[in-house]
């Protein structure tokens, strides 16, 4: 180590008191400085840094003692060594009684020439070292202030083990750990299965660097990436890690947007502020017809129209100026030259120093979209003429419905009464043939006044109003029963389980009743024994309420005719009717939202089912008195 020149501070009581001395001291490499008095010495020593100061002990205002004792005060002087210089041993051993301060010693005649210069080198050297042990302290200090600083991960490990030897502060706003708590432990500790057999295939090599990265948990068992930066020497791990977690997070949202971009059906490019494409992706060139290749060498103007030019350039220039855009619908030129219409966005992309890169579009072809809601348009005009037209066509029928029964019930009216007087003043003189015929009419006559009043309960329950309100199944279909036993006797024998309240028109669910109970029994008046349950089944789709049949059934396969107006599966001379019964019956249940349908067999019977929406209907709390 190169040692610079000592600097010697000599304090005179007179002029060359320390000649001698010097001179003893003239073959060192030494520099001298020489005051005499106790002020320039304290500021000279203050001033400038010494190694050691030699003290004339005869100085007449302080004497060297008090000098020494000055400067061992001061806390920018006090570890500079002392030496004091004394005429004789009894001058030291009065000067020096008392004095405890470290680094202040003395020198007395008779002066040994290498004694003297052996205790001044050894006074400077120590000086020397220790200031030097000082620097390096200063340094490591201020080193160890700089790493603990770092946001990166400084440590040592053992290069076998992977213990962690040292560790700067960073270690626990990257890991969770405090240094105590990680020092000690290994790194193997911390990582993946795969990341620790790569570890350990490191740690065959010797010596040299190199670098990796690793997953690595924290203390709350998240992970985190670090990069790692390894030297490795004297069978230690020199290691520095820095957290990439952020950078691989964002990398990793750069490679999906990348991807997304690249995937897009969308029309997304870029071009300068002169207009030159410089990015086209897939997605482009599906909607434009061009391959990256053509794009790259077209400008922007190529595939708008001519006259919106002037427009686009108009929005390409609010966009640089930081205008924010809301998505436009525009048109667009293809390679074909077909004109195509677009959804249009656009933002500018600036360089860190605020200035232009380039302008990013997207465009998205809405072109069968727009086709698509034209169509819709022009369907859903056409829908509201027609709705119109039926409306118009519904009230006119509706009026014609009502004047035809209106004029229909008149004749025939006349014709029952006319075939009754008869019947009344000749019945006896009439011949047997012409009574049939007459019979015949009569019966007909009948019949239709059926269909007309039929015609008039479909027409009205087609156009009535619903409201709503809570029906008591049971007690309802109660009440239809002692009707129906007193409008029409029968020998059925009809047993009602327990049924739900629902929430629905009590006038058109008792009509339902009617006509379904009224079936029931007529096509089961041919059995012996007939039997009629009604019921209620819980299903996911909600209360299924059936009425069941034991008589004459249908066949399946013509089921699909039953629903119809004046569709009938039996003929009049087995059972009367005239088929309007059960287009009523699904007419309401439709009209509230249900559904109905329907199950038999041929002279085992029928089963007709329906339900209301579940909104509609809640379970009864019990059978009413007037079911049971």
């Amino acid at each position: 180590m190169k040692q610079n020149k000592a600097n010697i501070l000599l304090v005179e009581s007179v002029a060359n008191s320390l000649f001698n001395l010097k001179q003893t001291l003239s073959d060192k490499d030494l520099l001298f400085s020489i005051v005499y008095n106790c002020e320039d010495t304290l500021r000279i020593a203050l001033s400038r840094q010494f190694d050691l100061v030699v003290i004339d002990g005869r100085t007449d205002i302080l004497n060297g003692v008090e000098i020494a004792q000055i400067l061992k005060s001061n806390s920018r002087t006090k570890n500079i060594p002392v030496l004091l210089v004394f005429k004789e041993e009894n001058e030291k051993i009065n000067r020096m009684a008392g004095i405890k301060e470290d680094g202040i010693d003395y020198i007395y005649p008779p002066f040994n020439t290498e004694i003297t210069k052996i205790k001044i080198d050894a006074l400077v050297r120590i000086q020397l070292l220790k200031r030097e042990l000082a620097e390096k302290e200063a340094s490591i200090e201020i080193r160890n202030f700089v790493i603990n600083r770092l946001d990166c991960l400084i440590c040592v490990l053992d290069a076998v083990t992977l213990k962690f030897e040292k560790v700067n502060d960073a270690v626990l706003p990257i890991l969770g750990y405090t240094q105590e708590e990680i020092r000690g432990t290994s790194l193997a500790f911390y990582l993946s299965t795969e990341d620790r057999f790569l570890i350990q295939k490191r740690n065959l090599l010797e010596g040299g660097n190199f670098t990796f990265e690793t997953a690595i948990y924290t203390k709350t068992r998240t992970i985190k990436w670090l990069m790692w930066d390894i030297a490795i020497k004297d069978g230690k791990w020199l290691a520095n890690a820095k957290d990439i977690t952020n950078e691989r997070d964002v990398e990793e949202i750069k490679t999906y947007l990348s991807t997304v971009v690249r995937q897009s059906n969308d029309a997304i490019y870029l071009h300068d502020e002169a207009g030159k494409i410089i990015s086209w992706n897939a997605g482009a060139r599906q909607i434009y017809g061009y391959t990256e290749l053509e794009a790259l060498q077209m400008k922007i103007a190529n595939i708008i129209p001519r006259h919106l030019l002037d427009e686009t350039n108009e929005i390409i220039e609010q966009i640089i100026a930081g205008n924010k855009l809301s998505a436009i619908e525009t048109k667009r030129i293809n390679k074909k030259g077909g004109m195509i219409d677009v959804l249009f966005t656009a933002s500018a992309l600036l360089d860190s120093t605020g200035k232009l890169k380039s302008i990013a579009i997207t465009e998205r072809d809405i072109t069968q979209k727009k086709l698509a809601a034209e169509r819709i348009q022009e369907l859903h005009q056409n829908l509201e003429n027609n709705i119109q037209y039926l409306k118009a066509a519904n009230n006119e029928l509706e009026a014609f419905s009502h004047s035809v029964s209106h004029d229909l019930r008149s004749p025939l009216r006349t014709i029952i009464s006319f075939i009754k007087m008869i019947n009344n003043k000749f019945g006896s003189k009439i011949e047997p043939e012409l009574k049939e015929i007459f019979g015949y009419i009569e019966s007909n006559s009948n019949r239709m006044n059926h269909i007309i009043d039929d015609l008039l309960a479909l027409a009205k329950f087609g156009k009535q109003n619903i409201k709503l309100r809570p029906v008591n199944l049971n007690s309802l279909t109660a009440k239809v029963c002692d009707s129906l036993m007193q409008s029409t006797p029968h020998k059925a024998r009809i047993e009602i389980e327990n049924l739900p309240v629902l929430r629905a028109d009590d006038s058109m669910l008792e009509q339902v009743l009617v006509n379904l109970l009224s079936n029931a029994i007529k096509y089961s008046s041919k059995k012996e024994h007939p039997l009629i349950l009604v019921g209620c089944t819980p299903t996911e789709e909600g209360n299924v309420i059936f009425v069941k049949d034991n008589g004459a059934g249908f066949n399946m396969e013509y089921g699909n005719k039953l629903f119809g107006a004046f569709q009938r599966l039996h003929s009049s001379n087995e059972f009367e009717g005239t088929g309007v019964g059960l287009t009523i019956v699904k007419r309401i249940i439709e009209r509230h939202g249900g559904r109905i349908w329907f199950d038999a067999k041929i002279d085992e019977g029928a089963t007709f089912y329906f339900t209301l929406p579940e909104q509609y209907n809640r379970p009864d709390t019990g059978i009413p008195e007037a079911a049971k």
